[in-house]
């Protein structure tokens, strides 16, 4: 099926990165009301913006490096704790403690993961609507328009390979087509003939009109020295040497925000088994790496890729030193305070209290603690007995807990005996 807006990006990233270009278009027009049109200009804003709008999910990320600083040391002791035990059992008794330090200091174990989850696809987004910014931004569509609306149907033919009678009568996927072939979208449908481009197009068509339009173009796609439609490899072997930068700053920056990052989760992790974590082995690796992949990405894509790349890791450099010398003065003890309490207030509204999930672990340890005593003579019992055995490790755990009426257990008796009064 075909869409009009077929330059754009689809698939699960589509809402993203339809959000992501009004706000892009937004501050385009923005500009452009006090007289500046710039694409450079723009993304620098537009990076700016997102990244402000990310930093709560930083922050959060932050504490969770914190707390996770405090905790390792103890998961690392459970872990080591049932090493080399493969049963069942006590795969399920490992989980449940360490799920109990989680809750022991208010985090969820997949809290770091879900802040990086949640950002990929605003990121992903954030690349397509950089790459092709005609797709979203109306403005910049109009000037390709005015080109497109003055070849005939011969030039159409023979750059595009579409027959048509009229230019009228292109359809809106075909003009979209065009307009990604004249941009010069790396993963446009339709593609110009070797050794054609934009400038030629206009120079065929050869009027007032395309002239005005290309000149625009190449207006709003220059930031200082640099084209933003090219990549830096190709301006540096055509003459622009200095393009070269933009690489070199889009690692330089990434280094710096990776070992600033490093260094925090160094100071947060000086303590005793926080060596044996494998995890920062891998992120010591993934700090050299990322800066070079960094360099070749920004030297083989347009350098509006490589602008947003340099801008995002300056951004994120500040960012990281404010809360570096933020949390550097909160206590520890505040923020597991601070985590608890979040915690709690959202197992509430579920409809668990601390309480309750107390009672539920030790009305699962006495329930444990029978079972392993009596493991051996388990085997020769008959289902009969089993169940007997059970319901007498309930009627005790019962027992212990009888007073609290808003146990899980105490619940769990009502409406067994509702079931029972029923038949």
């Amino acid at each position: 099926m075909n869409y009009i807006l077929l330059t754009q990006q689809g698939g699960i990233l589509k809402p993203f990165a339809w959000a992501l270009g009004k706000i892009f278009e937004v501050i385009y027009s923005a500009l452009d009301m006090v007289g500046i049109e710039s694409i450079g200009l723009c993304i620098i804003v537009f990076t700016i913006i997102v990244r402000l709008f990310l930093l709560p999910m930083s922050i959060k990320q932050q504490k969770f490096t914190k707390l996770n600083a405090v905790m390792s040391p103890e998961i690392t002791a459970i872990q080591n704790k049932y090493k080399g035990k493969k049963d069942q059992q006590s795969q399920m008794n490992m989980n449940a403690e360490i799920q109990a330090v989680y809750d022991k200091y208010g985090v969820s174990p997949a809290g770091s993961c879900l802040q990086i989850v949640i950002q990929m696809p605003i990121l992903f987004a954030l690349y397509r609507v950089i790459y092709n910014v005609p797709a979203y931004v109306g403005q910049v569509k109009n000037y390709y328009m005015n080109i497109i609306n003055d070849m005939t149907p011969a030039q159409i033919s023979e750059y595009f390979k579409i027959k048509v009678d009229s230019v009228s009568k292109l359809s809106g996927v075909d003009t979209n087509n065009i307009i990604d072939a004249l941009y010069g979208y790396t993963r446009a449908k339709v593609k110009l003939p070797e050794g054609i481009d934009l400038a030629t197009v206009v120079e065929a068509v050869g009027t007032d009109k395309a002239e005005a339009a290309l000149k625009n173009i190449n207006k709003i796609n220059h930031f200082f020295m640099f084209d933003l439609q090219l990549s830096p490899g190709y301006m540096y072997h055509n003459g622009t040497k200095i393009a070269v930068i933009i690489p070199i700053l889009a690692a330089l920056s990434q280094f710096v925000v990776s070992q600033i990052t490093m260094s925090m989760n160094k100071s947060n992790t000086q303590t005793k088994g926080a060596e044996e974590n494998p995890m920062m082995s891998s992120m010591k690796t993934m700090n050299y790496v990322f800066p070079f992949m960094s360099a070749f990405m920004c030297w083989q894509f347009p350098s509006a890729l490589g602008i947003y790349w340099v801008v995002s890791s300056t951004v994120m450099l500040i960012q990281q030193v404010g809360l570096n010398l933020y949390f550097n003065k909160v206590s520890v003890d505040d923020l597991i305070a601070e985590s608890k309490a979040k915690a709690e207030k959202k197992r509430e509204k579920r409809g668990f209290t601390a309480n309750m999930i107390s009672n539920a672990a030790a009305m699962n340890a006495t329930l444990n603690d029978n079972n392993n005593s009596n493991n051996s003579s388990n085997a020769s019992l008959t289902r009969k007995q089993k169940e007997e055995q059970y319901e007498k490790a309930m009627e005790k755990h019962n027992n212990s807990i009888s007073s609290d009426k808003n146990s899980i257990s105490a619940r769990a008796n009502m409406v067994r005996e509702f079931d029972n009064k029923k038949k």
